[in-house]
């Protein structure tokens, strides 16, 4: 499954960030949603993740499931589910993220760079579930 999109205008940071947290929690490792209910869970799949690609105008949302081909339709069907998940009951509580903005300050424009860059971050940022530091 691949999910493009195209858009007229490049996403803020905010929002970029905030789509490479949810795509990490959904599906980017052996910790994630995808992978332990899908393969450790219900054992439908070998392998299954979410990717991304994200360009100034255009990007890309895939999800890979390899699987053996008599499982494929009940392994979609669980993707479908999770994904159905994440829409409608958003970031579990306990997996909700502060970003940490780690930064090296040499002089006090470079204070004001920094603050200027979070606050950017912040005002971008429409999830109440993600919090810039």
């Amino acid at each position: 499954m691949i999910l493009e999109f195209k858009r007229s205008e490049p996403l803020s940071l905010g929002v970029e960030l905030a789509l490479q947290l949810v795509n990490t929690l959904f599906g980017a490792g052996m910790s994630s949603r995808l992978f332990q209910r899908v393969r450790e869970e219900l054992g439908l799949a070998y392998s299954v993740h979410s990717f991304q690609s994200v360009h100034a105008t255009a990007g890309m949302q895939g999800l890979y499931v390899g699987c053996a081909p008599g499982r494929a339709d009940d392994a979609v069907a669980a993707v479908r589910a999770e994904l159905e998940l994440l829409t409608t009951a958003g970031i579990p509580e306990d997996a909700r993220t502060l970003v940490v903005v780690p930064t090296l300050l040499t002089s006090v424009e470079g204070v004001e760079r920094q603050l200027e860059h979070l606050e950017v971050l912040a005002l971008g940022n429409l999830d109440p579930h993600v919090h810039f530091a």
